[in-house]
């Protein structure tokens, strides 16, 4: 039975609904034509800063396409700065502004009573598009944002984009200090001293709107310092500001005085040899800087030079000065810096300095030498060593028995010990050894080591004198010496433990010599006499 329906309703039903169909594509143009058009973007809108140009987009063409000529504006206009309407195509429109606009204006653009599309439908919904261009902000200022040493009292010149309502400023405007719970108000500086700054500023600040806030308290030293340009703060058309600004800066260090110079550690004296330098936290005069002295232990008073009398920073007395003595910082009374601040710790001076023993010193003219074998002798510089100093030497050469010699100036007792000829290969790694010796190693620990012979080398004006001492060699060859000394290294490597000084010396009495030509070269041997 069912079947028998169907059969009769499906042959009536298919031609309804492609009826239905087609006639629905007729009409759909005729529907959508018939809807309301509309504005599908409108660009800037909210709070928008250097706006140039405005434009919106419409849903159907509103101008003959290829004719884009303003035949019918399609917005009211309300703002305080004029510009120039045009269409862009048939359905986008602009409306463009001879510059930037500054902060601190509103704009309204009302869809015009009355406007249609090119086809001649109308607007239903004539909507209201509105923009601002934000409270007044800072462009520019001084001092930088991020400089490490503004003043206690500082004062802040800042370059804005829109004239300020200053009574707002007051209000929303502040200092968030580290350290200090709350925030420090704001002061706006309208004295002689704006006049001062903005000379001073002038390229900066020209034909701009400008304040200049101080701090209602002063700052401490050495302190982080933010300025917040607060939400809030108006210009004078009534437009606020939607969120703070933010300018970091740091109070400079107070101003002191501190004395430098080189120790052997932190509870020794200075090193005569070394410099005595007198820092400054903030520049001097020139003139303050020529009365201050280094007074020594005889009454002789040293002045430093000064290389840059416009900025005095520092003062530098160079040495040698006596050791285990008294030295005393002389600076004249009421010393101040550039900006008029008191030195925090001027009761520390006249500022007594002691001076300790010249640095122990035990060296060789180099690493290696070459030496003439009429009288070779190795010349060794030493200074506030043992009394004996200890050592060890090797003779490269022929093989031959050990015997002692003596020097004319000090008593040497040494033991020279001569292995076999040696190899080019021995005599590269005996001079690649003293080349790459470090202070706290032996050259002679380790393998090849076995022939090194002892000695000890009397000083004989004392452990403390500097004199320059002779080590006899005598017979040709290539000699290995090494120094050592406890003293010098508990001195120089911070622990009881010996440190070693090495030298190589050739003692010969022939020399070679090398001439480089442009086809070939030349090489010959020369006698030292």
């Amino acid at each position: 039975m069912l079947a028998r329906w169907l059969s009769r309703v499906l042959p009536l039903a298919f031609p309804l609904a492609l009826t239905i169909f087609i006639v629905f594509i007729l009409i759909a143009p005729s529907l959508a034509s018939a809807a309301s058009p509309s504005v599908v973007r409108f660009s800037p809108q909210g709070t928008v800063k250097q706006v140039r140009q405005v434009t919106a987009r419409f849903s159907d063409p509103m101008v003959p396409l290829g004719d884009p000529r303003d035949t019918a504006a399609p917005f009211e206009v309300d703002c305080p700065a004029h510009g120039a309407a045009r269409w862009i195509d048939s359905r986008n429109w602009s409306f463009d502004f001879a510059s930037d606009l500054p902060a601190g204006l509103r704009c309204a653009f009302k869809m015009r009573a009355g406007l249609k599309t090119l086809a001649g439908n109308a607007f239903i919904d004539l909507q209201t598009f509105s923009f601002d261009t934000g409270g007044p902000s800072i462009i520019e200022q001084r001092p930088w944002p991020g400089s490490i040493d503004i003043d206690e009292q500082q004062a802040f010149v800042l370059v804005l984009d829109a004239e300020p309502d200053e009574a707002t400023i007051l209000e929303h405007a502040g200092f968030s200090v580290e350290g200090v719970t709350q925030r420090i108000g704001v002061t706006i500086v309208n004295s002689a001293d704006r006049d001062t700054l903005l000379k001073r500023f002038e390229k900066t600040t020209s034909k701009k709107p400008v304040v200049i806030l101080a701090a209602k308290q002063r700052f401490p030293n050495n302190a982080a310092v933010s300025l917040i340009w607060g939400k809030g703060i108006k210009s004078k058309s009534g437009i606020a500001t939607d969120q703070d600004q933010t300018l970091s800066y740091k109070t400079r260090r107070v101003f002191e005085a501190t004395m430098r110079c080189e120790r052997e550690n932190a509870k020794a004296g200075c090193i005569p040899l070394t410099p005595i330098t007198l820092s400054f936290s903030a520049p001097i005069s020139a003139a303050q800087a020529k009365k201050i002295a280094l007074a020594g232990p005889d009454g002789t008073r040293q002045f430093a030079p000064i290389s840059d009398p416009s900025d005095v920073s520092s003062l530098t007395c160079k040495g040698p000065f006596k050791e285990l003595s008294e030295y005393r910082i002389e600076i004249p009374a009421g010393l101040k810096d550039d900006s008029g601040r008191d030195l925090a710790n001027g009761s520390r001076f006249p500022m007594t300095i002691a001076t300790g023993e010249f640095p122990p010193l035990a060296k060789f003219s180099a690493r290696f030498g070459i030496i003439e074998s009429a009288d070779p002798v190795l010349p060794l510089t030493v200074r506030n060593l043992e009394a004996q100093i200890a050592g060890q030497q090797i003779k490269l050469g022929d093989s031959g028995s050990g015997s002692s010699v003596r020097d004319l100036m000090t008593r040497l007792e040494a033991v020279l010990w001569r292995v076999p000829e040696p190899k080019a290969t021995d005599v590269i790694s005996w001079l690649n050894r003293v080349a790459e010796a470090k202070r706290a190693t032996s050259v002679f620990s380790g393998e090849n080591a076995g022939g090194a012979k002892q000695f000890t080398m009397p000083k004989p004006n004392g452990p403390n004198a500097f004199e320059v001492m002779g080590i006899p060699l005598k017979r040709p060859g290539l000699y290995i010496v090494e120094l050592k000394s406890t003293r010098l290294g508990s001195i120089l490597l911070g622990a009881p433990r010996p440190m070693y000084v090495p030298t190589a010396a050739l003692v010969t009495n022939l020399a070679v010599h090398f001439k480089q030509g442009v086809a070939n070269s030349i090489v010959w041997v020369t006698a030292l006499e």
